[in-house]
């Protein structure tokens, strides 16, 4: 069992309760964010790294993450790990409104409402509110943010995955009347 100072377990509440009431919290918190970003620019400090960098450039003595992903991105893994992290989910996100757009014109021109129009409405969804949330939240760290997102990506390649194989069937013609043996 460690032994803890009543003392500084006071004043580790302490100083969580001011730093909560704070108004200038989030001027800390971005000018956290800078210092820790400037140690790095173009590598980072490393995945998962932030909040105990943030510690030492903040008057908080608990660990905490960036309520934003795209700083806190930046921060652990630099110019170079932010631009392809944010290339991937962005194509992603690409593909998603792309095929969702062609899906829509295939139902303008045939009528028909398919499964996969749902899916990727529903992909297209999550995704959007994966990067929104990610303005002021951290869904990237937090598993029941994280999980759906990846399914909804999961969804939107094979939804592409159907499209390409249906493409690539040749088209049977009906014959009517009877075969010969």
């Amino acid at each position: 069992v460690e032994n803890r100072n009543s003392e500084d377990d006071v004043d580790m509440i302490r100083s969580t309760i001011d730093y909560l009431l704070s108004r200038n919290k989030i001027l800390t918190t971005k000018e956290s964010e800078n210092d820790v970003f400037s140690k790095n620019k173009l590598f980072g400090i490393g995945w998962r790294n932030f909040k105990y960098d943030f510690k030492q450039y903040s008057s908080m003595r608990v660990n905490n993450d960036a309520h934003n992903i795209y700083l806190q991105l930046l921060c652990e893994t630099g110019i170079v790990g932010f631009v392809i992290i944010m290339s991937i989910l962005l194509f992603t996100f690409y593909i998603t409104y792309k095929t969702l757009k062609e899906e829509r014109a295939r139902f303008e021109e045939t009528g028909e409402v398919s499964d996969r129009m749902y899916y990727l409405a529903f992909s297209f969804t999550v995704q959007l509110f994966f990067f929104m949330y990610g303005m002021t939240g951290n869904p990237l760290y937090q598993f029941e943010c994280y999980l759906p997102y990846m399914l909804a990506c999961a969804m939107t390649y094979r939804a592409r995955r159907e499209i390409k194989d249906e493409a690539a069937q040749p088209v049977k013609k009906k014959s009517f009347g009877k075969q010969s043996a």
